[in-house]
């Protein structure tokens, strides 16, 4: 707690925020590249392989667990670092308030009005 305390100062918070902006980037950058163009490609290529189809479906399974290795990586450290932190029943509260308000607004919103939810 006392870790997690130091990080939340006013005096780290710009290293903080900084830190936050450029992991951000830097995950998004890389997600940019892996759902843009490259699935495509990706399967493109293998449909003119000629592959049998267990060996072209381990080829998808493969490219979709080196997708998501880049996400389990951060979720295992999350849990970690969770773990060493541990949730303040204040903090499970609130998190749960404001996750179960989001989900409820986006019920709403795909049952009444989904083409807010819509892209273009």
């Amino acid at each position: 707690m006392q870790k997690v305390q130091e990080v939340v100062k006013p005096s780290a918070l710009p290293v903080t925020i900084l830190g936050v902006i450029a992991l951000a980037f830097g995950v998004n950058l890389i997600e940019l590249f892996c759902s843009a163009g490259l699935p495509a490609v990706y399967t493109n290529i293998l449909s003119l392989s000629n592959l049998s189809a267990p060996v072209y479906y381990f080829y998808l399974f493969l490219y979709t667990f080196v997708f998501m290795l880049d996400d389990m990586i951060i979720f295992s450290l999350a849990i970690i670092t969770l773990s060493k932190v541990g949730f303040t029943e204040k903090y499970s509260k609130w998190t749960a308030l404001f996750g179960g308000v989001l989900i409820a607004v986006l019920g709403i919103i795909l049952i009444f009005r989904p083409e807010l939810l819509m892209f273009g």
